[in-house]
């Protein structure tokens, strides 16, 4: 007499969960809207501390902010009344040497209701969610379609 074996019952799959990377598919990560931000200021296309106390640009431009890249709420670091066109000199003596200097420079640049307002903004602001970032980059890519004359 010959044994048979058992006969595996296949128990029911459970539900696949989605990975972070499916989860989060197209929505934009800080690096794209980085790039897309960067290009936009790049656009001005020439150092905006030009004339302030006697300053001479030294070209090397970069993307600067008004409020510092960490605060992110809003989606601030990316709108275009955060960023800045300087040269390289100028951004790096005023933000990491001489702050008394950068803040006369955004008062001179902006006005204090301005700064003020985008401060405020930078603390009281919502927490940035998937749809908000899809939202910020559409809107840049529109505020350059709009500029190239689209």
């Amino acid at each position: 007499m010959q044994l048979t074996k058992p006969v595996k019952v296949k128990k029911a799959r459970k539900p696949i969960r989605k990975t972070r990377r499916q989860k989060y598919e197209g929505v934009p990560t800080d690096k794209r809207l980085d790039d897309l931000a960067r290009f936009l200021c790049h656009k001005r296309a020439r150092c905006e501390a030009q004339g302030f106390k006697g300053h001479v640009c030294n070209g090397g431009y970069q993307w600067c902010h008004v409020i510092p890249r960490e605060y992110k709420r809003n989606g601030l670091r990316w709108r275009a009344d955060n960023c800045l066109l300087m040269c390289s000199g100028a951004h790096f003596r005023w933000t990491k040497k001489n702050q008394v200097e950068w803040r006369e420079f955004l008062y001179w640049k902006l006005g204090l209701e301005k700064v003020l307002r985008l401060e405020a903004e930078a603390i009281d602001g919502e927490k940035l969610t998937a749809p908000m970032r899809m939202d910020i980059q559409g809107s840049l890519i529109r505020s350059h379609m709009s500029k190239a004359g689209w």
